[in-house]
């Protein structure tokens, strides 16, 4: 799924490409995420080129470090917010609302997914509007909930 389509209104204008989750553990170590997390400690307001990179950035590190890159999406959503940044809004909530669907947290991954397609539709944004819907969909299969 690609969570860095572009968003209309917002200016970027840009389609970011797929992010990769077949990469090599080895190649992404542990002082790789802590050196991520003190960059975004570092750092105040974020401008959208940048959310969108620590995003990319963060989605790779889902795999081997669940919980640090849930604190780091959650952190670029706050950002996002602040900047009033439509695009790393609907990024970060996605991409939230799927870790929190892993951990078994599906009450909080369906309210992610809910905003995502409150966003999307005031926006006229089809690509996240599909994207949401298939983790509010996945959500529900995953709680075996059918109806």
């Amino acid at each position: 799924m690609n969570l860095f389509a572009n968003s209309k209104g917002t200016g970027t204008g840009k389609m970011f490409a797929k992010a990769s989750m077949n990469f090599n553990k080895s190649n992404f170590h542990l002082k790789n995420i802590k050196s991520l997390l003190r960059q975004l400690a570092s750092t105040g307001n974020l401008d959208t080129t940048t959310i969108i990179k620590f995003l990319h950035k963060t989605e790779k590190m889902t795999v081997i470090a669940p919980e640090e890159s849930e604190k780091i999406a959650k952190h670029l959503l706050d950002l996002s917010i602040k900047a009033n940044y439509n695009s790393g809004i609907m990024s970060a909530s996605m991409l939230v609302g799927r870790l929190y669907q892993q951990k078994g947290n599906y009450s909080s991954s369906k309210t992610m997914a809910k905003r995502v397609i409150k966003l999307a539709s005031k926006l006229g944004d089809s690509f996240m509007l599909r994207s949401a819907n298939i983790l509010l969909g996945n959500t529900y299969f995953a709680q075996n909930d059918y109806d």
